[in-house]
């Protein structure tokens, strides 16, 4: 197993004609969106190189929600992560051929259960703020999910 550091990001603003928006304009998010978050939770996965398992997370959803939000906001305000959600163990997983040969391997990073948890809200929070204030033209909607007809 390898651990790596993974370098930290800062929001930055996005100025348009239409639209203004800060780089302290945390989107909306609450316990209720977290809590969500957290009861989808795959059990099955394994942790990260914090130690906590999604199955706590999961079991303790509606104690855990509020607090992570906390972190996520000042996350957010700061533009700093917390360095331990910065590590990643990251581990070969074989695919095929021969198996000394390393193009043999993919590599698979298990990051830490709540960042990926803040990653994913605010991920779901920008896309919600972007479709509800029609910033993305219809002909940018490559990278989009599909909104259900």
């Amino acid at each position: 197993m390898i651990q790596i550091y993974i370098r930290s990001w800062t929001a930055q603003s996005v100025e348009s004609e239409v639209h203004k928006c800060g780089n302290n304009d945390f989107p909306f998010v609450d316990t209720e969106i977290v809590r969500d978050q957290l009861y989808q939770l795959h059990v099955q996965n394994s942790m990260g190189p914090d130690g906590i398992r999604p199955t706590v997370l999961k079991e303790l959803a509606d104690v855990m929600a509020g607090p992570l939000l906390i972190i996520y906001q000042r996350s957010w305000e700061s533009g700093e992560v917390s360095t331990d959600w910065k590590l990643a163990n990251v581990i070969p997983i074989y695919k095929k051929g021969m198996r000394k040969d390393p193009g043999s391997y993919r590599l698979v990073s298990l990051t830490s259960v709540p960042r990926k948890i803040m990653e994913e809200t605010i991920a779901g929070a920008t896309e919600r703020h972007l479709k509800n204030n029609a910033i993305i033209r219809h002909s940018q909607h490559g990278s989009q999910k599909e909104s259900p007809v």
